[in-house]
């Protein structure tokens, strides 16, 4: 017979057979932490066949759950309108930081009760300028203003009717036949457009927070060796690509953040100097690669691939690149390209090493004007994006990255301006020269058509601002026919935007979505990057730079469009009143975001946030 503590042993062994399979894993951790503990050796007779067994100790040391670390982030609702955020080390740009689209508020009843689903027309609700009231997959969204935002009164366009054209030779077509009333111009039509004398009237150039450049996967043969990299980097002739290609006053790149962002070395001879000087770049490319062990393109694989997502224009730029390493460096690359969805998952730090591209094309447009938010958010191997997959362990430059590692992260945390600066420069020499992790091609302009009736800003950080554009909807009914009293942008997304939900946004295209139908507690001003209030009245540090205590308005309601009246509502609470945002609701965004099981690509920008890293990276 089995002895009493065999009987023990075995309810517990039958419970967890039937139970633990189905449970969540903050339930499995709670039944490990119940389990009783046996260490015994024992011969148990059993039908007459006597089987040995020795039950080891089960180690009930459980760290704590996703749950319960969640509550421990620096974020809290002090009461309805006030929110306080408690920081890993002081950080002056954390108010830009605070009105990033992963932390806006979102509506977590709905989130619950619809789960992805939740940002589908009839079932999203927002509390922005404008409402979704239709999405049609691969081909258009449609906007319409929102009549319960606080400043309604001062949005002029009422309706936006968003088309999702990939071509940019389709779009031109569609501006020239009155059918948008903006557009990027290709860059073949460049010189037409500034010699027409109608259209070069409507071109207009606007400064730009971007970067465009090349990644390399940094674990993948033959781009593994930093030599390479930098011999790859060396051979783009990028003054001639800014002249003959683009045509659009673009600037070429030595370093990586833009010339509008704080701590930015564009144009400084001590970074890079090849990549401003062609010549020694050529030089110097021929050189690396024969260093590599490829001279003169010897011994070359055949299935090097560079990839960009589907446009126009980024193929021509790809050719004339391709073009630069067959004429330099005497070898070839394969030039492939996705669709926009595909392409963003295939670059993932985690797509199997087989699947990804050796090098790929990306632009990084400013959340915020600060270093930060450029050589540390996207390259820094073990707080950022890291699509370069960058490691300490890498074979041939793991100390440079250690070092480009450490370096970004304290000064990040460095309070002396004269200091960040010249801890970020030190940064740029490693990322761009020594460990090569990406080539910076250009920083962008924004050559922009716009119709004249379309009274519009530039593209500020964070997306574009529809609520404060405004259209001569008399003239724009002359010129086009169009007819009603309902003020109407036709306007180009250029792809499908990923998503709406703005934990998960990664993209341009995305976060100017988001920035339509969801308020930040800060904005930015459109002209001058300067940080403003939005849903947040003001905002104050404590002393220490520790906590920021930020004031919220109380007349932003939460509303939903319903799709059978065809009409905008206000969503009520229990009690049948207009259900307002609150702080409660930005703790829960914010702490949803760095919810590991909700799968933010974008949760490390909120790294700043007490305990928000501790979060972000529990395995679940």
């Amino acid at each position: 017979m089995f002895n009493k503590k065999w009987a023990i042993l075995a309810a517990v062994v039958m419970i967890a057979t039937l139970v633990l399979p189905a449970c969540q894993p903050t339930e499995v951790e709670k039944i490990v932490k119940e389990t009783v503990v046996v260490k015994e050796t024992e011969i148990v007779t059993v039908k007459e066949t006597e089987v040995v067994k020795e039950v080891v100790e089960v180690t009930a040391e459980v760290g704590p759950s996703v749950d319960e670390v969640l509550e421990t982030v620096g974020v809290k609702a002090v009461d309805d309108f006030t929110v306080e955020f408690t920081l890993e080390n002081p950080a002056g740009f954390f108010p830009a930081i605070a009105g990033m689209w992963v932390a806006r508020p979102v509506p977590q009843w709905t989130i619950e009760e619809y789960g992805d689903r939740w940002t589908d027309p009839g079932f999203i609700v927002t509390n922005g300028a404008y409402v979704m009231t239709e999405w049609i997959h691969d081909d258009h969204i449609i906007l319409e203003k929102n009549p319960y935002y606080y400043k309604a009164d001062d949005v002029q366009i009422e309706r936006v009717e968003a088309v999702m054209i990939v071509e940019s030779s389709t779009a031109m077509a569609m501006y020239e036949n009155n059918e948008l009333d903006s557009t990027a111009p290709p860059l073949e039509d460049m010189d037409r457009v500034k010699a027409d004398p109608e259209l070069s009237q409507e071109f207009v150039i606007y400064p730009s927070d971007c970067t465009y450049y090349y990644g390399f996967t940094t674990t993948k043969p033959p781009v593994d060796n930093p030599l390479v990299r930098k011999a790859l980097s060396a051979a783009i002739d990028r003054q001639t690509l800014v002249d003959t290609v683009l045509k659009g006053g673009q600037q070429p790149a030595n370093a990586f953040a833009n010339p509008l962002i704080f701590g930015n070395v564009a144009g400084d001879p001590d970074v890079c100097p090849w990549c401003l000087d062609y010549e020694l770049g050529k030089e110097k490319a021929k050189e690396w690669l024969a260093e590599a062990g490829y001279p003169n393109g010897e011994g070359w694989p055949d299935d090097v691939v560079l990839m960009h997502n589907t446009s126009e224009g980024h193929k021509k730029i790809a050719e004339f690149i391709q073009a630069n390493w067959r004429d330099v460096l005497n070898i070839e690359v394969n030039v492939e390209n996705q669709e926009w969805k595909v392409y963003l998952q295939t670059l993932k730090n985690t797509t199997p090493l087989e699947d990804m591209p050796h090098i790929w094309r990306l632009g990084w447009c400013a959340d915020y004007p600060d270093q930060n938010n450029w050589v540390h958010e996207v390259f820094n191997p073990t707080a950022g994006a890291n699509r370069t997959r960058q490691s300490p362990d890498d074979p041939y430059v793991g100390d440079k990255m250690a070092e480009f590692d450490e370096l970004t992260r304290a000064a990040g945390q460095e309070q002396d301006p004269a200091k960040r600066k010249e801890m970020y420069k030190k940064a740029e020499k490693l990322l761009v020269e020594d460990i090569a992790a990406m080539a910076p091609i250009y920083y962008y302009t924004g050559p922009n058509l716009s119709k004249p009736w379309l009274t519009r800003l530039q593209r500020g950080i964070g997306g574009n601002h529809f609520a404060l554009w405004s259209i001569d909807w008399e003239a724009k009914k002359a010129a086009t026919g169009a007819t009603g009293d309902v003020v109407t942008l036709d306007w180009n997304l250029g792809t499908e935007p990923p998503t709406a939900d703005p934990a998960l946004a990664t993209d341009t295209t995305s976060v100017d979505l988001d920035e339509c139908l969801f308020l930040g507690l800060t904005d930015f001003d459109d002209v001058t990057s300067e940080v403003i209030p939005e849903l947040a009245t003001d905002w104050e540090p404590s002393a220490d730079g520790l906590t920021w205590t930020f004031h919220l308005r109380d007349d932003v309601y939460w509303v939903r469009y319903n799709t059978a009246t065809k009409e905008v509502e206000q969503v009520l609470d229990d009690e049948g009143n207009p259900r307002k945002v609150t702080a409660y609701d930005i703790e829960y965004a914010v702490k949803r975001t760095l919810d590991p099981r909700t799968g933010s690509d974008y949760a490390y920008v909120l790294y700043i946030i007490k305990n928000g890293e501790a979060v972000n990276t529990m395995e679940y």
